[in-house]
C-alpha cells in the first residue's frame, strides 16, 4: 500500500439500507490514495466527539445521505447534521453524495435537511443509485481534490526548493516539515483538555477565538420586506458570559434568544445600509438554526452547559460549575 497523503471523513448513517453497497465502494476507492474515518454507528456524546476530532482534522468531508436522518441529539439535531455542521463550521472540502430515494422520503426531519442542504450546498449535492457509476461519480468529486491537492502541493513544494537554493542570509527557511510540526502544535493544544468522565476526550474551546456565524434580518426597502443574509463574529467568552445572566435552566427558546442578543445591531445595520442604500430599517436580527444546534451542542461536548430535563419536545439547559468558574477566574484576574 503506497503512503497515504489525505485524509477523507465519511459522515453518514451507516445502518441506513440504502447506503450499504456505497459505503463498501468509497472504501475501496480509498485504497491506496485516502486514509478514511468515519461517523460511529451508536450515537451518544462520545461518538459525537470521536467525529468531530475527525472532521478537525481531515481534508475532505463525504457527506452520504440516504433514507434515514438519525437520532436526533438532546439539542433536537442528528450526528449527520451535526457532522455537515462541524464541516461548514471548519470549512473543509465537502462532497454531498445522496440517494435518488431521498426526494420520496416521508421523514420531515430528513427533508428539511435535504432543503437546508440545497439552499447551502446545492453545488456539492451529487445523487446518485444503483444503476449508476458510483466510481465515476467518486472519481469526479473526490478524485478531482486528490488531483488539485497533488498539484497544490507541487507547486508548494517547488516553492520550497526555490527558496532554499536561493537564500543567502542565516534566516531560517520554513518547510513543510516545519509547518506540519507547528500545525501539529496547535492541534495538540487545542485537544489538551480532557474530561476522564467515561474516558473521553473533550475538545477545550478556545474562550477568545473568534468564529463567524450565519445571520438573517429583515430589511424595509420602499414597501418591500426582505431577507437580508450576513455573517457576525462571536467569542466563545461572550456567549458563555451572556448565558450566565439569563435565568437557570434555560430553553432551547431561551439558548437562542440570547445568541440573537449578542448581535451589534447597530453594527450590522450600518453595514446593511452601506450595501443596500435604500433600506431604510433592519428588524429581527437572528443567528441561523443550525448554527444555533452547532453552538449549543459545541458548548455541551466540551463541558459547559449540559440538559437538566426535557419538557415535551423542548430540552432545558445550565451552565456548568466548571464554565463559570473560566468566566469568574477570568473577571478576578483583571482586578
Amino acid at each position: 500500500m503506497s503512503q497515504l497523503r489525505y485524509h477523507a471523513h465519511l459522515a453518514c448513517i451507516a445502518s441506513d439500507p440504502l447506503l450499504q453497497a456505497i459505503q463498501d465502494d468509497i472504501a475501496i476507492f480509498a485504497e491506496n490514495r485516502l486514509a478514511l474515518t468515519t461517523d460511529l454507528r451508536i450515537a451518544c456524546s462520545r461518538s459525537a466527539n470521536y467525529s468531530w476530532r475527525c472532521i478537525s482534522a481531515c481534508d475532505v468531508v463525504i457527506l452520504l445521505i440516504g433514507s434515514s436522518y438519525g437520532q436526533p441529539n438532546p439539542a433536537g439535531v442528528s450526528q449527520l447534521h451535526l457532522s455537515y455542521s462541524n464541516a461548514r463550521a471548519t470549512k473543509k472540502p465537502l462532497v454531498i453524495l445522496a440517494h435518488y430515494d431521498v426526494k420520496e422520503s416521508q421523514d420531515r426531519h430528513l427533508l428539511d435537511f435535504m432543503r437546508m442542504l440545497e439552499s447551502q450546498a446545492s453545488e456539492n449535492i451529487h445523487y446518485f443509485d444503483e444503476s449508476k457509476n458510483i466510481f465515476f461519480i467518486l472519481e469526479a468529486t473526490v478524485g478531482k481534490f486528490i488531483e488539485q491537492k497533488d498539484n497544490e502541493r507541487f507547486v508548494v513544494d517547488n516553492q520550497v526548493q526555490i527558496t532554499q537554493s536561493a537564500t543567502l542570509s542565516d534566516k531560517p527557511t520554513i518547510t513543510a516539515h516545519t509547518k506540519t510540526e507547528h500545525l501539529n502544535e496547535i492541534r495538540t493544544h487545542k485537544f489538551a483538555h480532557r474530561d476522564e468522565v467515561g474516558g473521553s476526550l473533550k475538545p477545550a474551546l478556545a474562550m477568545d477565538s473568534e468564529f463567524f456565524v450565519d445571520c438573517t434580518a429583515h430589511a424595509f426597502e420602499g414597501g418591500a420586506l426582505n431577507d437580508v443574509t450576513f455573517s457576525f463574529e462571536m467569542t466563545w467568552r461572550q456567549i458563555i458570559t451572556a448565558l450566565m445572566n439569563v435565568a437557570s435552566p434555560f430553553s432551547n427558546q431561551a439558548f437562542a434568544r440570547c445568541l440573537n442578543e449578542q448581535i451589534d445591531k447597530q453594527k450590522v445595520n450600518a453595514f446593511i445600509k452601506a450595501k443596500c442604500p435604500n433600506v431604510h430599517a433592519v428588524s429581527r436580527y437572528q443567528v441561523v438554526k443550525t448554527d444555533v444546534f452547532w453552538i449549543q451542542d459545541e458548548l455541551h461536548l466540551a463541558g459547559h452547559i449540559t440538559p437538566v430535563h426535557t419538557q415535551g419536545s423542548n430540552v432545558f439547559w445550565e451552565l456548568t460549575p466548571s464554565a463559570r468558574a473560566i468566566i469568574n477566574q477570568s473577571e478576578q484576574e483583571l482586578l
